[in-house]
């Protein structure tokens, strides 16, 4: 049986997912695991490669969804990326990593979508062929 916490969070990444199919977004992959963790959502648009982070919460009480992505999380997440490129054989593709925080208030969830909430390059230290 799943948790009221893992039924949101399912919610959210559902709700995130048909946001970006609506911005003509091509889902490549959904949670997508590997030994380093696990990405939530992975798109393609315009020939660029989104990373995609889902956060989801009931209410603010600890704050807007989005602040809980770390740089502890970003760094992750951008190692992540790396494995997943590496995995799929991508080379010289251009990549960004988004935020979709999603509040299930009201009836009406509250959804934002940060598309270039960080950079790769202010995580992980220099290296040939990201």
């Amino acid at each position: 049986m799943k948790k009221p916490k893992d039924l949101v969070g399912q919610t959210g990444e559902i709700l995130a997912r048909d946001f970006l199919i609506i911005r003509r977004y091509q889902i490549l992959d959904q949670n997508y695991r590997c030994s380093l963790g696990e990405i939530d959502l992975i798109a393609c648009k315009k020939k660029t490669i989104s990373f995609i982070e889902v956060k989801t919460r009931t209410s603010q009480n600890f704050g807007h969804p989005e602040n809980s992505v770390t740089k502890r999380k970003q760094t992750k997440l951008a190692r992540l990326a790396l494995a997943y490129l590496q995995e799929k054989k991508l080379k010289n593709v251009s990549c960004n990593f988004g935020v979709i925080s999603i509040l299930l208030k009201d009836e009406t969830p509250e959804i934002n979508f940060f598309e270039n909430a960080f950079n790769i390059n202010e995580l992980l230290p220099p290296k040939v062929n990201y």
